[in-house]
């Protein structure tokens, strides 16, 4: 590989790379799962610092923080599973990615709906 494609690869490699700045992240529209109840909470803010969760809720400072949005879809039943295959497919998505976190019983769900859709 000539050094100028090296270069220009290094160059996307940095825009895409998303690295905090400093050492505190703020992660927004973050659910929470309560072991105990077995639960997701409302979508929320958690910060970090280093390597502690220093809170979980709203009004924090967000100053000299980077910020993460975490507005993944979460499956938890047949109903969560079709709604978000409609999210993917309708944005023109090819595929899925499925999580081994995902219940077994909902990847054929998952599976067969995203292939009526198109996704492969």
């Amino acid at each position: 590989m000539d050094a100028r494609k090296q270069e220009r690869g290094k160059a996307i490699a940095a825009k895409l790379t998303q690295r905090p700045v400093g050492d505190r992240f703020i992660v927004t529209d973050a659910r929470v799962f309560d072991p105990r109840s077995g639960t997701l909470s409302e979508p929320t803010m958690i910060v970090v610092e280093g390597n502690r969760i220093v809170s979980v809720g709203e009004g924090t400072e967000r100053s000299a923080a980077t910020l993460i949005k975490a507005d993944g879809k979460v499956v938890l039943n047949e109903e969560d599973a079709r709604k978000a295959v409609d999210f993917f497919a309708g944005r023109g998505y090819e595929g899925l990615k499925i999580y081994s976190s995902i219940k077994p019983e909902l990847v054929p769900v998952l599976t067969r709906y995203a292939h009526e859709k198109g996704c492969v």
